[in-house]
């Protein structure tokens, strides 16, 4: 499964119909979409989270494009909106706020937690000892 972030654009005085989620998972190819979760993180710029199957990255991306620009030019509440961009981000940044790690701290080799493993005092099994 992938999540793909689909950037739309909305005209100015337009705003976000609820059921965009729903659209979206409706017109989506052979019942792939899983989820579609929508951020109003940026009013002008709403982000589709869409949750999808695919067999390779490029295709999710494709296939999540593909059902919101068909959503955008078929809906005629979304009459003057635009698909702006969409691809599969990258989490380890969000991965590292849930437990404490931000910034240039994320790439600071001294500091530990679950993606730097924490590093033990007592010395570890040798080789071949259970």
């Amino acid at each position: 499964m992938y999540l793909v972030h689909v950037h739309l654009r909305r005209p100015v005085g337009g705003h976000v119909p609820e059921e965009i989620g729903v659209w979206v998972s409706d017109v989506a190819a052979f019942g792939r979409v899983e989820h579609v979760a929508v951020h109003l993180t940026t009013p002008a710029r709403p982000v589709l989270g869409v949750y999808l199957l695919a067999d390779r990255l490029e295709e999710a991306e494709e296939l999540a494009l593909t059902a919101c620009r068909r959503v955008v030019a078929e809906r005629p509440e979304l009459r003057g909106w635009q698909v702006v961009e969409g691809y599969v981000p990258l989490l380890a940044p969000v991965y590292e706020s849930f437990v404490g790690v931000a910034g240039p701290a994320a790439v600071d080799e001294s500091v530990q937690g679950r993606f730097r493993p924490q590093e033990s005092s007592s010395p570890g099994p040798e080789l071949g000892e259970s």
